[in-house]
């Protein structure tokens, strides 16, 4: 009996045991997920967030609502806004085309037929909320912040203006004066990555378009010699395909042979002609543009919603998708004109160029407002130096700490020592950002004996801040080139980039440009028909009064305030606009802007493929 009853009290003790197992398992897996939940708000509210970016305003180092393009003429990959699309899906604008900012050609979009030219969303990135709880912002930063008319709203901007100082805003460049000090300093970006991230293409060489190779239309790159009215047989040979361009020289050439960028790209009935296959043998290789602050985000090409989908959102039937955009009539297009609307002087060049071996030098030039900006590198030694070069005369750069500017060594060109010598094929970039000169081979940055800072308002005023041109000698025409003597070489890829332009607006405008209205003053029209005839004209640089009309802004900040403004100047609503504050409070900082962790999927060949090529650090 004892044993029976035993057994029966082991009995019920397992099935209590077994009615247990589930109700703890029950309970363990609810703790785990409260617990889950605790820690990843908390590391929401403390340690990061994830945010998507809306629109465009920080293009083109964050893109908000766009399209992803791959030009269907010369190759290059942009991106262009598309947030127009956002507001009202039913009367609002359709993107239906794009510009290249490479080649510039009008790219009707497939909207019916190519998923891949649907509208993407913007990019989701991840921001740091320990980098400000427990730092300050730094200058350049890309922060995160409620906005101060409406704290229930996020922006993103870059931070320019830091607390107890003035910004002025005044031809594109951003000038600080702290507390105390009566003198303005250009603002300068340190760090490489930040300087990319912030810079613009201009021109790829790798990417030709083969329409514009058939009907011979002249590249961009050409060889250049003092007084020259066309490029010199004894110099540089070009040549281009789809694959990308190169040039070479011959030995034996005792004076440097130059190759200079003609900033030249066809217009709207150049670009029919060669699509029709009409030659274009009349244009000439050594007419001149400017470069401008034109931005591939804006070259959205619009049209309003009810000309390609019905009521119930289906194509319409007369609506040809992927043809020539002239099915629409007039087009609306984004900021400014294909033109672009202000000049921009601070330039980048990257190449990648072989020189045999011998006794030689290779010479790099980035002109702004008429001043030359050299480095010569001794292919022998080494040695790069640097030198600003006005006509007949040569300007310094800053002294070295400690030394007097009227030192007679103040004239003293900066000296570096690099690893280029001939015989060797290298990387090189070239910079002239914000009155400093840059020089990195293969990816290292060459160190010189003095700064390679300098004061360009010392020799040019704000108004003489502008192109120049002359028939000899074609300046900011052709702002860029290459020069080699002594040995041959082949230049293998080039590409030019162009930094930032900050607007100038008038206080509490969201949108417009540099120049101040229509007056008996400035003699100018504030439009960009208007403005583009005089940028497209090298004559009328010299007399136009378009360089005076230019606004220059300034900006106070006290304790605790920061001055944020979006990439994409033209279309930013920024703290230049805000009506009442212009600043953002420290206690408004949400964090920095660390990561993009998830851009937009492609949708082909498979849908929702990643898109990894643009997962990034922010800079």
């Amino acid at each position: 009996m004892n044993a029976a009853l035993s057994k029966k009290k082991r009995s019920a003790r397992d099935s209590e045991t077994a009615d247990a197992k589930p109700n703890q398992s029950f309970r363990e897996t609810v703790e785990s997920i409260v617990v889950a939940i605790i820690l990843a708000l908390l590391f929401r509210a403390f340690v990061a967030e994830a945010f998507v970016i809306p629109t465009g305003s920080m293009a083109p180092t964050l893109m908000g609502t766009h399209k992803d393009i791959y030009c269907p003429h010369c190759g290059e990959n942009y991106r262009t806004g598309a947030s127009l699309e956002l507001p009202d899906r039913n009367t609002g604008m359709v993107v239906v085309g794009t510009i290249c900012p490479n080649c510039r050609s009008e790219t009707p979009l497939d909207l019916e037929g190519n998923p891949n030219d649907a509208t993407f969303s913007g990019d989701r990135i991840l921001v740091s909320k320990f980098s400000y709880a427990f730092g300050k912002p730094e200058r350049f930063d890309v922060g995160v912040f409620k906005n101060p008319g409406n704290a229930k709203q996020n922006y993103i901007k870059r931070i320019v203006g830091l607390p107890n100082e003035t910004v002025r805003i005044t031809n594109g460049d951003l000038y600080i004066r702290p507390d105390g000090s009566q003198d303005f300093k250009i603002a300068r970006k340190q760090q490489l990555s930040k300087l990319l991230s912030m810079s613009h293409l201009v021109h790829d060489s790798a990417h030709q378009a083969k329409e514009l190779l058939d009907a011979r239309w002249p590249l961009r790159w050409q060889p250049w010699d003092e007084g020259a009215a066309s490029p010199p047989e004894d110099s540089w040979k070009t040549r281009a395909d789809t694959g990308g361009m190169t040039a070479k020289l011959d030995a034996g050439q005792s004076e440097t042979r130059w190759l200079r960028y003609y900033h030249d790209w066809p217009g709207t009935d150049a670009w029919d002609k060669a699509r029709n296959g009409i030659k274009l043998d009349n244009a000439s290789p050594y007419r001149v543009l400017p470069i401008t602050d034109f931005y591939a985000y804006n070259g959205y090409l619009t049209v309003p919603r009810w000309k390609v989908y019905d009521e119930q959102g289906q194509f319409l039937s007369s609506y040809r998708s992927g043809q020539s955009l002239s099915q629409f009539g007039d087009v609306q297009q984004g900021a400014y004109s294909r033109m672009g609307a202000h000049w921009v002087g601070d330039l980048l060049m990257e190449i990648d160029i072989e020189t045999e071996p011998g006794e030689g030098a290779l010479d790099l030039m980035l002109v702004r407002a008429g001043v030359e900006y050299r480095c010569t590198i001794d292919l022998t030694s080494g040695d790069a130096t640097l030198k600003i070069v006005d006509g007949d005369k040569q300007h310094p750069f800053d002294p070295p700490v400690g030394q007097a500017s009227d030192d007679p060594t103040a004239m003293q060109s900066p000296v570096g020592q690099t690893t280029a010598r001939a015989g060797d094929r290298i990387d090189i970039r070239f910079s002239n950002y914000d009155d400093e000169l840059r020089l990195w081979i293969d990816g290292d940055e060459v160190l010189f004996d003095r700064p390679t800072t300098y004061d360009s308002r010392s020799y040019r005023t704000r108004e003489e801040d502008r192109p120049y041109w002359t028939a000899e000698n074609p300046l900011d025409g052709a702002p860029l080139a290459i020069g080699v003597s002594g040995v041959a070489a082949t230049l293998n890829h080039v590409r030019v980039l162009r930094d930032k332009y900050y607007i100038a607006l008038p206080k509490q405008s969201r949108y417009g440009s540099a120049f101040n209205d229509y007056s008996s003053d400035h003699g100018v029209a504030n439009d960009p028909r208007s403005v583009g005839r005089i940028l497209g004209n090298p004559e009328d640089w010299g007399t136009t009064k378009l360089w005076a009309a230019r606004r220059s802004q300034e900006y106070t900040m006290d304790e605790g305030q920061y001055f944020p403004l979006g990439d994409n100047s033209p279309e930013s609503a920024d703290a230049r606009g805000w009506t009442g504050k212009h600043f953002v409070p420290r206690d408004l900082l949400v964090g920095k802007a660390v990561f993009v962790f998830w851009p937009h999927p492609w949708n082909t060949p498979v849908p929702f493929t990643p898109n990894f090529r643009r997962m990034k650090l922010i800079h």
